[in-house]
């Protein structure tokens, strides 16, 4: 099967790149669950161009990359003019035009290719839909949030043109989203709203990397004991409710890390208060995935805060917590609608979701012995690496989108 896969996302090397010139998040989750289902995909004997159109910060007024094959997938670059307006619209004719050549390219495949457009990619996909809807080639939606739902675009709370643009952006993908053949959704509870034509639709929650079962969890014995929360830094996510709890702690044996970007918010600041003053509060900002992936396995307990009182939580599953439950440290998790109950034996829960109700579940899991952490972290490992890794998860797909294009 041919895959031209359309995102926002570049390879890691890449990623790191822009990290080192900007210091800023260049998505580095969205580029691991990218890179993991392509090479999937390839892994499942499919041919893979990625096309991307990058939404990272640079500070270059013309931004170029040349195209590069990293673990047999080829990612292309779409170049641009970096002024507001004026970049989005070179991505959007980019895509058009290296669409177009890709479809000439694989015209031989016509009755085995498929287009994957990350639908959340507003100027890239719009582009590449234009011209696979002009040469009748079947499309594939990926939706890995709802549009209009992100709690950090709420966050940023942004004025004036930037309301204008996300508003205007969320638009155009919702008008976009009900014309693809097909769908890859995150949660089942997305269908309903997303698939409204009733078309082939394949959840797929999140995937591991096989090559995790090499790399062993250490629970640390020692102390302090580290709690580790990577993500996005807002308070929509439950991390000042996170923070007040450690705050609240019994426990003066435990420090709480903090790995992340705050989106502009302002809450690290606040994090930054609360580290001054405790020793348990520890602010790591912003590091390459690698980075974190070590210390996940070093910690003693992985957190996700996320409040389920929140719309867009039935409509999302976090990757982190897929690369949490690989790392062999064991989670502890708020339950989140969008996640299906048969991880819930995996993982640890938290009963009340508030200030209080974090500082007791904390308590109670560090008062357990390490050896029962390492036990809870190992099952969790064992079942994503068994049921969820990104070979057996792109082979889901591919079976779905078989269906798509002999149809066509």
């Amino acid at each position: 099967m041919q895959i031209l896969y359309v995102s926002t996302s570049c390879s890691q090397r890449l990623a790191n790149k822009l990290f080192e010139e900007t210091h800023r998040d260049p998505g580095f989750q969205i580029v691991k669950f990218t890179r993991l289902l392509l090479e999937g995909f390839c892994h499942n004997s499919a041919c893979v161009e990625s096309l991307c159109g990058i939404s990272a910060r640079t500070k270059r007024f013309f931004w170029k990359e040349p195209n590069e094959v990293i673990n047999n997938v080829k990612y292309q670059y779409i170049p641009f003019v970096n002024l507001i307006f004026i970049r989005q619209l070179c991505v959007q004719i980019g895509a058009f035009f290296k669409t177009t050549s890709w479809i000439f390219r694989t015209r031989k495949h016509a009755q085995n290719r498929i287009i994957i457009h990350d639908v959340l990619a507003n100027s890239a996909c719009s582009g590449s839909k234009l011209a696979a809807d002009i040469w009748n080639v079947p499309t594939c939606a990926l939706v890995t949030d709802m549009p209009g739902l992100s709690a950090i675009e709420k966050a940023q709370n942004k004025k004036g043109y930037y309301n204008h643009f996300l508003h205007t952006r969320t638009k155009q993908i919702l008008r976009r989203i009900n014309s693809y053949s097909s769908y890859i959704l995150l949660t089942e509870q997305m269908n309903s709203v997303i698939n409204t034509n009733h078309r082939p639709y394949v959840v797929m929650e999140g995937l591991v990397d096989t090559s995790a079962q090499l790399a062993q969890s250490t629970i640390a014995k020692t102390f302090p004991r580290v709690i580790l929360y990577a993500g996005a830094l807002v308070e929509q996510y439950g991390v000042k409710a996170m923070v007040d709890a450690v705050l609240q702690s019994s426990h003066t044996d435990i420090e709480l890390h903090l790995y992340g970007d705050d989106k502009d918010s302002g809450f690290a600041n606040y994090i930054r208060s609360c580290a001054a003053r405790d020793k348990r509060i520890v602010y790591k900002g912003v590091a390459k995935n690698e980075d974190i992936v070590k210390a996940e396995q070093s910690a003693s307990l992985l957190v996700n805060p996320r409040f389920t009182n929140q719309e867009i939580t039935k409509y999302s599953f976090p990757s982190k917590n897929m690369e949490y439950m690989v790392s062999g440290t064991p989670l502890l998790t708020t339950c989140l609608p969008g996640i299906p109950e048969e991880y819930n034996d995996y993982v640890y829960l938290f009963d009340n979701e508030t200030t209080e109700g974090y500082a007791k579940k904390i308590d109670e899991i560090m008062n357990l012995s390490p050896e029962d952490l390492q036990c809870k972290g190992k099952a969790a490992k064992e079942f994503v690496l068994k049921e969820k890794n990104h070979i057996k998860q792109a082979q889901k797909i591919i079976t779905m989108l078989k269906t798509i294009v002999h149809d066509k």
